[in-house]
Parts: C-alpha cells; structure tokens; sequence
C-alpha cells in the first residue's frame, strides 16, 4: 500500500494498475472487470480443417482463440521443404496470407483475442494484420497476445534440430 512507500516514490515506481509504469496490471481493474481469457490451444492440419474445429470450440465457449503453427514451418521454412508426412502434425501449417484467410474465416477479428503461439510470432501477426486491414477492421481493435516467443528454448523443447534447423539444413 501506499504507506508502506515513501510517499514520493509509490506514484513514480509502483504506480496504480490500468496506469505506467504498468507494474501493477494493464487495465485499471484487471480480473475484476475484465475476465481472463478462456483460451484452448489449436493446431493441427490444414487451415480449413483449424478453422473447422476453431468454430467449435467458439460453439462451446472459448472467448479467445490461439493458434498453434506447424512447427515444421518455424522460422520461415516453405512447406515445400518439409517432408510432407510432418505438416500439420504438430500444428497448423500456415505459410501465407491466404492460410490465415482460411484458418480465420467467419471469425471476427476485432472481438476475438488471439494467442499466436510461435516461436517467432511475427510473420503471424503481420498476416493477422493484413487479414484485418482486408476485412475493414482498424488495428486497435485487434487483440491477443505472442507467447513462447523465446525461439531458443522452443528449439531446444520441440526438438527443431531434426525438424529444420536453423541453416536450413536437414539433419537428425
């Protein structure tokens, strides 16, 4: 609490929550008045085949989507550099604009949070962007989150050694 900081201190380092130097949550009430995201990881097969099971769990009550990419497409990697047996296994496999377009159709972008679990998460998000800027739908009001963004531990943990390495040299 406030009396346990010297005065001068509290506002400029701790701060109030919804306010910087955000170290007490992003939004002014946090869980209270927003409700945490109800969230099932997604990823598999093709894009129509995602968006396909993504529509049921939005049937059965998720309020957030996240999507899970193939990860033999990490880091760039063409599908066609991959052994065909290993798409879709581990995720979605989404390489352009178009997969997202199929993995997100009737989906709507601006009400919906979206997880990007990718070890580089960029390449998805500016294929979110895109989606968004062709449906008419501003960029503010996109919402989600990129987590394991850490492309060195995903390597280590999802075994990329034998799936892709990262010269692109296939080797087990």
């Amino acid at each position: 609490t406030p009396d346990d900081w010297d005065g001068s201190r509290h506002d400029a380092e701790l701060g109030f929550p919804g306010q910087l130097p955000a170290t007490r949550g992003i939004y002014p009430s946090m869980h209270r008045g927003r409700p945490w995201s109800q969230r099932q990881l997604i990823g598999f097969a093709t894009p129509g085949e995602y968006n396909k099971r993504l529509r049921g769990m939005i049937d059965a009550g998720v309020s957030a989507i996240s999507l899970i990419p193939c990860n033999s497409v990490y880091r760039g990697f063409d599908i066609d550099e991959v052994d065909i047996e290993l798409l879709g296994t581990c995720g979605v496999t989404v390489n352009t604009i178009e997969d997202m377009a199929k993995c997100l159709d009737g989906i709507p972008l601006d009400s919906i949070s979206i997880g990007l679990n990718d070890p580089s998460p960029f390449t998805l998000l500016a294929f979110v962007a895109a989606l968004a800027r062709r449906q008419g739908v501003p960029w503010s009001r996109i919402t989600g989150t990129s987590n394991q963004s850490d492309y060195i531990s995903h390597f280590v943990a999802n075994h990329q050694s034998w799936r892709g390495p990262p010269l692109g040299k296939p080797h087990c």
